[in-house]
């Protein structure tokens, strides 16, 4: 009888971490591609782009909400330890955001209302449940994931190739997203594919599929010319090579190299090397980029207005241009004063040793990689208020390097990594 009792009980306990990861699963896609996808389908539609792009953020609103509530239903709400720097830090951030938008709202080059849907909700709620340990189901999320940025591509390349006119400046995947925001999902396809090319244990047709999609993403990114997106493929592609050649794994190392030399290839073969050159124009003529010198002048600007009030910080905006600094570390300070860029440093530093843990432990799964972009990208742009991507992903980050370091026991888990190259379970 005891043993039938406890039988029942693990079989309903494994279909909670069930539950839970699938929970887990849709809600961080959700979080993460809701806005891209709506800006498509705003086209196909023909409707308003604010409308349907407030639609799908609610969307995924309430998948993370439904998720929290099933947290709290089964008790399950027990965060790692760097939830709690992250909620320290939001304390003293929200103080800030109440005190500007109240007193100082007519000074920002946003509506107040902007900052409480996007600062409280999206990034600050919707990162809680993502804290929480989860046994995730990597295949089934790699694979959701892989498909739609593969969708995103296609109909980013699609926009591109039916244009009137080809375009040869910085575009973006439709006139709704950003060339950053695009640039950096055809980053993130070419980096998963290949590392799904690399991966031992897959069919020819498969890794044939996986080339394709490579050339696809590598030919969007070179379109978008997004300094970036670039930074964190090169980085990605570095550390693969690194690894591989450590593994002593030549015929990887050789696939890599060839896939890149022919997708430069293809681009010239095409005629399209101007976009190639426009690219490399963005790394060699920053000082002549209006883009890098505005950015420049938010920075430095940002900078100043810390010095000038170290203790509580200044503002929520870089007061000149009217927008954020485009480096969450020194908007941090610039907005928090001492006290909130030193626990956002702190949370800083952490995150990034939680990303090096799970990439060299998951194998370059698609959450690693996600972590690895948002933190690049948060050196160059976005902010604090708005950078849902980066609050969502370094929860998770944190989470998942929580579960494959020592102390596993205290949360009655068992391992999830799986060796660099391998599947993940």
């Amino acid at each position: 009888m005891v043993d039938s009792k406890q039988n029942i009980s693990d079989q309903g306990l494994s279909q909670i971490g069930h539950t839970q990861g699938r929970l887990f699963v849709f809600s961080f896609l959700a979080c993460f591609f809701a806005y891209p996808l709506s800006s498509y389908i705003s086209d196909f539609l023909g409707i308003e782009s604010n409308l349907l792009s407030i639609a799908a953020r609610a969307v995924a609103l309430l998948l993370v909400l439904y998720y929290f509530g099933f947290l709290l239903l089964h008790n399950l709400f027990r965060p790692v330890p760097a939830f709690y720097l992250f909620v320290l830090f939001w304390l003293i951030y929200i103080v800030r955001i109440f005190h500007d938008t109240l007193q100082y709202g007519w000074m920002l080059g946003r509506p107040p209302s902007d900052y409480y849907l996007f600062a409280l909700l999206l990034s600050f709620f919707c990162s809680f449940p993502f804290y929480v340990p989860v046994i995730i189901p990597f295949r089934f999320l790699e694979k959701m994931a892989w498909g739609i940025l593969i969708l995103l591509n296609v109909l980013g390349a699609w926009n591109i190739f039916t244009a009137d006119v080809l375009f040869l400046e910085r575009v973006g995947g439709n006139e709704k997203m950003n060339p950053i925001l695009f640039g950096m999902l055809a980053a993130l396809l070419v980096a998963f594919s290949v590392v799904r090319v690399l991966r031992s244990g897959s069919a020819l047709s498969m890794k044939m599929f996986n080339l394709a999609a490579v050339m696809l993403g590598f030919f969007n990114l070179v379109a978008s010319a997004s300094k970036s997106p670039v930074l964190f493929l090169l980085t990605t592609l570095f550390g693969l090579i690194f690894f591989h050649s450590k593994m002593g794994n030549r015929k990887s190392l050789f696939l890599l190299l060839g896939v890149l030399g022919a997708g430069i290839g293809a681009i010239f073969f095409y005629g399209l090397q101007d976009m190639l050159l426009l690219l490399l124009s963005r790394f060699t003529e920053i000082t002549d980029d209006d883009s890098s010198r505005e950015r420049w002048d938010m920075l430095s600007g940002g900078f100043i207005q810390f010095l000038n009030e170290p203790i509580f910080g200044s503002f929520l905006e870089e007061k000149i241009h009217k927008e954020y600094p485009h480096n969450l570390v020194v908007e941090a300070f610039m907005a928090t004063g001492m006290a909130g860029g030193t626990i956002f440093i702190l949370y800083y530093l952490l995150a990034i040793r939680s990303t090096a843990r799970i990439l060299l432990s998951t194998g370059f799964g698609f959450i690693s990689l996600t972590a690895l972009s948002v933190l690049i990208l948060s050196m160059f742009s976005g902010g604090l208020a708005f950078s849902v991507d980066f609050w969502i992903c370094m929860s998770a980050t944190f989470a998942l390097a929580y579960q494959i370091s020592p102390g596993l026991e205290n949360i009655g888990q068992k391992p999830i990594a799986s060796p660099l190259g391998a599947s993940p379970v």
